[in-house]
């Protein structure tokens, strides 16, 4: 009886993710200063805030919608 090997399943096993590049706390400071510095930043510096604080990601960000966040 001869062998089979199933390719997709040993490409899987050798397969290597780097993890994603997130800011510093450098760049976080700075790119919350830029956002609050006027009165239409006001919404974008909350918007990052609450993504920075929360861990989002940005798909999950674009994702919300006002019926998700409860009161």
């Amino acid at each position: 009886m001869a062998s089979f090997c199933y390719p997709a399943a040993m490409a899987y096993a050798t397969r290597t993710r780097r993890p994603p590049r997130t800011l510093t706390d450098e760049e976080t400071a700075k790119v919350l200063k830029v956002s609050g510095k006027d009165r239409d930043g006001f919404r974008d510096h909350m918007i990052l805030s609450f993504a920075l604080g929360c861990g989002l990601r940005e798909s999950e960000i674009v994702a919300l919608d006002v019926r998700d966040v409860s009161a």
